[in-house]
């Protein structure tokens, strides 16, 4: 049997990392769904800092200049 069996892309689900795999504190996701030519993405900053006292407030913010 030959027949290749075609795909349905409409409905793709693409997760993209932008890093801070596998590390506390720099996890920044995008989630793409539908066909290339008009995906919808979803950016997730899941990023958390422990400061201590010599770092109040936020300290490491993941680089977002590759967003379109």
């Amino acid at each position: 049997m030959n027949a290749k069996k075609k795909f349905d892309h409409s409905n793709d689900l693409v997760l993209l990392p932008l890093g801070g795999v596998g590390e506390i504190g720099m996890n920044c996701y995008c989630y793409g769904i539908g066909p290339v030519e008009s995906r919808e993405w979803l950016m997730v900053d899941l990023g958390v800092k422990f400061g201590d006292e010599t770092e109040p407030g936020i300290d490491i913010v993941p680089g977002l200049d590759a967003r379109a």
